[in-house]
């Protein structure tokens, strides 16, 4: 779901990137327009400045969109980069829950201001003002859609730093020795010995009687085990 999200905010971001790019290039235009007109020909023109003033408010919102899902806003993070990074992203996520709430109470303010604002004309275009006012809940929604998808990918970043943490956790083989049956025994304790094995340090097995007791084993019908006790076979006498 995360991943569709944040493929509908790619999209999005290319569309207020390709606005950027053309009204910054219009504000460019305008204001040489305007520089030409007022110090050359001595003839200004109120519209090119307000519109030139208009169209950087908007841009202005629409890449404080981007620098939130980019996070690229300005902030002082000498404190920040001495945290750990877990303490970091819970910071980040509170934060970010913060900056959401003063979002969602500062876009009804915005909306009773563009409903204001249609009532007055603006003394340059001549254009209601709740067009220009418009860019603050334009602006407003677009930075709590980036706000979500910061949100919770922190708070994903956050659940897989746990389950990662208990993954890497250290076994402790003492607890675990402790914690075996009685009766069996620890493969790498020093002088053990296992049923039927040699005494350490004493002779080596004899390897004559093992290939005979082998040698039996081999030449018994099939379906009629060896009985073995106490770590030895022995082979019954009707089998030899």
């Amino acid at each position: 779901m995360l991943r569709g999200y944040s493929k509908f905010l790619d999209v999005l971001e290319k569309v207020e990137k390709a606005i950027l790019a053309v009204t910054v290039g219009i504000m460019v235009i305008i204001i040489a327009y305007q520089v030409i007109m007022r110090y050359i020909f001595a003839h200004a023109n109120s519209w090119s400045e307000e519109l030139a003033r208009y169209l950087f408010i908007y841009d202005v919102m629409i890449g404080a969109a981007i620098a939130i899902r980019r996070n690229s806003h300005l902030q002082i993070d000498i404190l920040i980069n001495l945290m750990k990074p877990k303490v970091r992203t819970i910071l980040t996520i509170i934060a970010t829950l913060a900056g959401m709430v003063f979002m969602v109470f500062l876009l009804s303010y915005s909306i009773t201001l563009v409903q204001t604002g249609a009532r007055t004309m603006s003394a340059g275009l001549g254009i209601p003002m709740s067009i220009p006012y418009s860019c603050m809940p334009v602006g407003i929604v677009l930075m709590l859609l980036t706000s979500i998808e910061v949100l919770f990918k922190n708070i994903s970043a956050l659940r897989g730093a746990g389950k990662e943490a208990q993954v890497r956790r250290p076994v402790n083989h003492h607890s675990a020795a402790g914690s075996r049956p009685s009766g069996i025994p620890h493969l790498h304790r020093p002088g053990h010995r296992r049923p039927g094995g040699p005494e350490p340090g004493g002779p080596a097995p004899d390897c004559a009687a093992s290939e005979n007791v082998r040698g039996h084993e081999r030449q018994r019908p099939a379906g009629h085990p060896l009985l073995h006790s106490g770590g030895q076979y022995h082979v019954p006498q009707y089998y030899r």
